[in-house]
């Protein structure tokens, strides 16, 4: 939805956009995915108090090591939820063959081979960024990218009282660029219903 508000931001007074689920796409990697429910994000840095000897207060707090992770709820349909991007990932594992005492193979000196597989759990996908694109009714656009993410646990079950089957996803990243309008964009609809628009945020 959009309302005309007199809040001043770096674009100036205009229209105040929000956008719901609805209107939010995913794309991991250069794949948009169309059976996600929701996901998540969290940003946590380390802070540890600094006491000395003397005092039971904490004199400074020290500021260290940040982590991203979140988590993704996904809708499996005749399938597991992630099955086709694990279908596309290339992994190059197939488990230690060589036995200890054995020699190794002449011709190949390699106990684990080099054979590729497909993925067979998702904590198997390569690391991924996942983009989010909203665009709303009045042609207002946002993005937000969350970058290096990999999967680390995931979960799934049913029963006679559920509906739908879902599936449940961990994951930590390496970065957060959050949310912030796409630049350009105005809103035809919104201008000609009267609404003055604002303009994006480079």
């Amino acid at each position: 939805m959009a309302f005309k508000s007199n809040v001043t931001t770096q674009a100036g007074k205009g229209t105040v956009t929000t956008f719901s689920g609805s209107d939010i796409k995913t794309v991991f990697g250069n794949i948009e995915i169309g059976n996600i429910q929701g996901i998540s994000w969290s940003v946590n840095r380390e802070v540890r108090p600094i006491f000395v000897c003397g005092d039971p207060n904490a004199l400074a707090y020290s500021k260290n090591k940040r982590g991203v992770a979140g988590s993704i709820v996904m809708t499996c349909f005749d399938r597991a939820a992630l099955r086709d991007i694990m279908d596309l990932s290339k992994v190059y594992r197939t488990d230690q063959s060589f036995v200890p005492g054995n020699p190794f193979n002449v011709s190949n000196d390699n106990p684990f081979g080099d054979e590729k597989r497909v993925a067979l759990y998702a904590d198997e996908i390569p690391p991924f960024d996942i983009t989010l694109y909203g665009k709303n009714e009045f042609g207002k656009q946002m993005v937000m990218r969350i970058f290096d993410v990999t999967l680390i646990s995931e979960g799934a079950g049913m029963s006679i009282d559920d509906g739908i089957q879902e599936a449940q996803f961990t994951y930590v990243a390496r970065h957060i660029d959050s949310w912030r309008p796409v630049a350009g964009v105005q809103s035809a609809t919104a201008d000609a219903v009267g609404i003055q628009s604002s303009a994006s945020i480079t």
